[in-house]
């Protein structure tokens, strides 16, 4: 269960500085004489056509979003949630508000980061199986594929450190970004948190000086590792990534009330999924990457 809202409203609301500040992707997108914004929906066989009541959310949310980028992934969410679960009968609209409403956004609004944290947090990158992208595999290798369809090329992990030098001094990957974002990504002390094995191949003991992207809006689930070593933050992340899966699984569980038998049923059994991929994903990255660190 991810709501990728606030995913797009990271996106949209992103300064590229292509034409001096605040030229942000929704600028370029809305204002341009010609421009255009498309996504791609993976339709399914089932009854639903998304595989999950909850998924539902991320095409009311793009469709949301192309047309107006100025609403919030959290008022999109609002609405949604209130079309999607009618309140039960004679229950009072504050009632129903408080006790699902309100801590369902929460878990929408979570989800993203959730997702984040317990498959490839801090930047890290394609660590997926070969057949599907749905399970871990960060130590695949196929003979004559090419490198970059494997993990290995975007974690490069090895006894000395994880992650990918993207810098100048790299494959100056971070000079394709406009100023100030280039010199930004560029430098350890100011590489956000979140894209900092993404641009730089770093000692697993480095200790994290670099804050959380503070041009983000400031949505619930990122841990902050400012403080820690790479190995600790990557260890942290894939730990507080089950958590919170667990968590939301025990959440719904208080939701029974307020919603007819089978979709609480269909999300119950979503989210127990969500618990049991969380806990592959942390047990066989960190169980690869402790073995690439000794």
């Amino acid at each position: 269960m991810v709501y990728l809202g606030p995913m797009w409203e990271e996106c949209l609301d992103a300064d590229t500085y292509s034409a001096g500040v605040g030229s942000t992707v929704a600028k370029n997108t809305s204002e341009a004489p010609l421009s255009v914004i498309a996504g791609v929906a993976n339709i399914g066989q089932d009854a639903n056509w998304c595989g999950s009541i909850f998924a539902q959310a991320n095409w009311f949310a793009f469709g949301k979003l192309a047309w107006n980028p100025e609403l919030t992934a959290e008022e999109i969410a609002d609405e949604w949630l209130r079309l999607t679960f009618p309140k039960p009968k004679l229950m009072s609209q504050k009632k129903f508000t408080k006790n699902f409403i309100e801590p369902v956004k929460e878990m929408m609004m979570e989800s993203r980061e959730v997702c984040v944290n317990y498959m490839m947090p801090m930047g890290l990158h394609h660590l997926f199986a070969w057949e599907h992208h749905y399970g871990p595999d960060p130590g695949l290798e196929i003979e004559g594929a090419r490198p970059d369809w494997m993990p290995s090329y975007y974690h490069q992990a090895d006894s000395l450190g994880i992650g990918f030098d993207r810098t100048r001094t790299g494959s100056d990957a971070v000079d394709q970004y406009n100023e100030p974002l280039a010199s930004l990504y560029n430098d350890t002390a100011t590489c956000p948190q979140e894209y900092l094995l993404w641009f730089h191949h770093l000692p697993w003991n480095y200790v994290i000086e670099s804050p959380l992207d503070e041009s983000i809006p400031d949505f619930p689930g990122k841990i902050d590792c400012k403080g820690k070593t790479v190995w600790d933050a990557i260890e942290a992340h894939y730990n507080y990534g089950v958590e919170q899966a667990e968590r939301f699984r025990d959440l719904w569980k208080g939701m029974k009330r307020y919603v007819d038998a089978d979709r609480y049923a269909s999300v119950a059994s979503t989210l127990d999924i969500m618990v049991t991929d969380a806990r592959l994903w942390r047990d066989t990255c960190l169980n690869y990457f402790k073995n690439q660190k000794r």
